[in-house]
C-alpha cells in the first residue's frame, strides 16, 4: 500500500536565503516508487539527492521524472479500487519579466522561494510537489481514503478567498473552475472518469480546493534580494479514477487544462473537461487537414438569396463556403474559418471562393423586370490586410466577366478598427471601381461609428442573434397593441430599430440576417428593415438551385 504524505524532508538553505539545495526522500517513498528493497532504499534515502536523476537541483524538489514514478505507483493496476487521483499543472504568469529585469540569478532565487512557500501550503495536507521544468510545477493531490473527494475539504484547510473559484471559471460549467465543452465527442486519450465532477454547496473535489490554495498563496509578495516580488499563476487540474488512468494521460490532461487557464486570463485554475478536450482534438485534426483541402479543392459554395421585404424580389445572393471533408462529411464554416485565419490559409481560400462565386454569378439570368442580382462574398480581416486583395478581386472579375457593380464584399466590424489604413485604402479603391461594401454581423463587434461614416460602406447586415430574439414578436406586439402603446418592444427590437435608423441616416441599405419565422419577418418589416435573409425565404442552395429560383422569378415570402 502506498501512503501519500509519508515522506520526510531535510532541506538545507544555501548561501542565498530561501534557496533549497538538498532534499532526501524517506525509504517508504523510494520503495513505493522504485520497487527497490528496503536496505537499498534506506541507503539512497540517506544520500544527498541534489545530483540524483529524480531531484531538481535548484529547488530540491522532485523533478518530472520522479513525478512520473509517483503517478505510475498510484494509477492503473497499482491503484486501490474506487480511488480517485488529482493532478495540478502549475505555471507562473509573467516569470520571464523577473528574469529579464533582474537577471537569471534573481529568477532562480525567486523560484526557490516559490518552492518553499508551496511546500508550506501543500505538505500539511499530504500533497506532493514537484518542479517539472522552468517556471512549471506539479502537485499530486492526496485523496487519502476519500475516493471521489467528497466531504474531504478538511484535508486542505479552509481554502482561499471565494473569489478565486469564481475568477477561475472557464465557462458555464457546473460550478467554479469547471470548463464547458463545445464538441460532440470526448478525447479518446482522456483519463477515464475525468469529467467535471458534480458539486454541492458543502462538497467540492479536493483538487479544486488545492488549486485555490496555491493561487492564494502565490498572490502574496515574495522577498528576494531585498525586493518584494509578486507573481500569479495559472493552474490546470484533472481528477480521475486512478485505476482507469495512465500517467501520460493525466499529465496531458493537466497540461491541456493549464493551456485553457492561460488563454482565459491567467491567475486562475481550470478543470479538465473531456468534452472540451475532444473538441480541441477535432479542431487540431481539421487544422492539420486544411492545407491539403485548400489545394485539392475540397471547399465549395452554396448560395442563399437576399430578399426585398417590400415585394419579395431577390436583390442579392450570398456565397456561403462549405468543406466537403473526405472523413467528416460536410463541415460548416464556423468550424474551419477561424482555423484558416489563424494559419493564414484564409487568403488563398478566400481567393478561390471569390473566383468561384464570381463565376457562378456571371451565369445568373436577369429576372423579369430587374437585372441579375449581385453576389456577396465574405472577406476576412486578414484578407483585408493582405496587399494582394485588390489583385484577387480584379482577377476574379476579369476571369468571370462579372461587372464590379454585381459584387459585394462583406467585412466584419473588426475591419473598421482604427489603424488599418492599408486595408481601408484597399476597400476605398474597390468601392471606387463599383464594388459594394457590406458590414456583416453588425452590432456584435467593435462598432466605430466614425469609420462607418467615412468608409465606403453601402450595406449594414444586422446579426441573426438579434433577429432570433424576435421569436415571440407576435405575442409581444399583440400585448403592446392591447396596452395602446406603439414602437419597438424588447431589447432586440430596440437594437434592430436603432441600427436601422442609423443605417438609413447614413444612406445605407439595412439587411436582417437569420429570418426564420413569419413573426420575425413581420417585425423587421415593421421596423423599416430593407432586405432579409434566412430560411424563411430559402435555405442555401447549390449554384443550379439559384439558377432555377431566378428563372422562376416568383417573390419569396412577400
Amino acid at each position: 500500500m502506498i501512503a501519500l504524505g509519508s515522506r520526510s524532508e531535510a532541506v538545507q538553505a544555501g548561501g542565498d536565503a530561501g534557496q533549497a539545495k538538498q532534499t532526501s526522500w524517506s525509504a517508504m517513498e523510494v520503495v513505493a516508487v522504485s520497487g527497490q528493497n528496503s536496505s537499498t532504499a534506506h541507503a539512497e534515502a540517506a544520500a544527498p539527492r541534489s545530483s540524483a536523476p529524480w531531484s531538481d537541483e535548484l529547488t530540491g524538489l522532485p523533478n518530472r521524472a520522479m513525478l512520473g514514478r509517483w503517478l505510475e505507483a498510484r494509477t492503473g493496476p497499482r491503484a486501490r479500487p474506487g480511488q480517485r487521483i488529482g493532478l495540478c499543472s502549475l505555471d507562473l504568469d509573467g516569470f520571464r519579466q523577473i528574469n529579464a529585469l533582474l537577471g537569471f540569478g534573481a529568477g532562480d532565487r525567486f523560484l526557490a522561494a516559490v518552492a518553499t512557500r508551496l511546500r508550506a501550503v501543500l505538505e500539511p495536507g499530504g500533497h506532493l510537489l514537484a518542479r517539472t521544468g522552468g517556471d512549471e510545477f506539479a502537485v499530486l493531490v492526496d485523496y487519502g481514503d476519500h475516493g471521489a473527494g467528497t466531504a474531504a475539504a478538511a484535508a486542505t484547510g479552509n481554502g482561499s478567498n471565494g473569489s478565486n473559484g469564481t475568477a477561475a471559471s472557464s465557462g458555464p460549467g457546473p460550478g467554479p473552475g469547471s470548463s464547458s465543452g463545445s464538441g460532440t465527442s470526448g478525447d479518446p486519450a482522456a483519463p477515464q472518469g475525468a469529467e467535471a465532477p458534480r458539486r454541492s454547496a458543502s462538497s467540492r473535489p479536493i483538487v479544486e480546493r488545492v488549486a485555490e490554495r496555491v493561487l492564494a498563496a502565490l498572490r502574496d509578495p515574495l522577498r528576494v534580494e531585498g525586493r518584494d516580488l509578486t507573481v500569479t499563476a495559472s493552474i490546470g487540474a484533472v481528477e480521475a479514477l486512478a485505476a482507469a488512468s495512465a500517467p501520460e494521460d493525466l499529465l496531458r490532461a493537466a497540461d491541456l487544462a493549464l493551456y485553457w487557464a492561460k488563454g482565459e486570463g491567467r491567475d486562475r485554475w481550470t478543470l479538465f473537461d473531456a468534452e472540451r478536450a475532444g473538441a480541441d482534438v477535432a479542431r487540431y485534426r481539421l487544422a492539420a487537414d486544411l492545407p491539403a483541402a485548400v489545394e485539392s479543392g475540397q471547399f465549395y459554395c452554396e448560395y442563399q438569396p437576399i430578399v426585398s421585404l417590400s415585394d419579395g424580389a431577390v436583390t442579392g445572393v450570398e456565397a456561403l463556403v462549405r468543406w466537403r471533408h473526405p472523413r467528416f462529411g460536410i463541415v460548416p464554416p464556423d468550424r474551419f474559418i477561424s482555423l484558416a485565419e489563424d494559419s493564414g490559409l484564409i487568403v488563398e481560400l478566400g481567393r478561390r471562393i471569390l473566383s468561384e462565386a464570381c463565376q457562378a454569378a456571371a451565369t445568373w439570368p436577369d429576372a423579369p423586370g430587374q437585372p441579375a442580382p449581385p453576389v456577396s462574398v465574405n472577406v476576412a480581416v486578414r484578407q483585408c490586410r493582405d496587399p494582394r486583395l485588390m489583385g484577387h478581386v480584379l482577377s476574379a472579375l476579369a476571369e468571370s466577366g462579372l461587372a464590379p457593380q454585381r459584387l459585394r464584399l462583406e467585412i466584419t466590424e473588426s475591419a473598421l478598427l482604427p489603424g488599418d489604413d492599408a486595408a481601408q485604402a484597399t476597400l476605398r479603391a474597390l468601392a471606387d471601381k463599383g464594388v459594394a461594401i457590406a458590414v456583416d454581423d453588425f452590432g456584435t463587434g467593435y462598432s466605430n461609428l466614425s469609420h462607418l461614416r467615412r468608409l465606403p460602406v453601402h450595406i449594414l447586415k444586422i446579426d441573426g442573434t438579434f433577429v432570433a430574439g424576435l421569436a415571440s414578436a407576435g405575442a409581444v406586439g399583440a400585448a403592446a397593441g392591447a396596452a395602446g402603446t406603439t414602437g419597438p418592444c424588447g431589447a432586440d427590437e430596440q437594437i434592430i430599430a436603432t441600427v436601422t435608423a442609423l443605417g438609413h441616416a447614413l444612406g445605407l441599405t439595412v439587411t436582417a440576417e437569420g429570418v426564420e419565422t413569419a413573426g420575425q419577418l413581420e417585425t423587421v418589416r415593421r421596423l423599416g428593415v430593407d432586405t432579409g435573409q434566412g430560411w424563411l425565404f430559402s435555405r442555401a442552395l447549390p449554384a443550379a438551385g439559384i439558377l432555377d429560383l431566378l428563372a422562376r422569378g416568383a417573390p419569396l415570402a412577400a
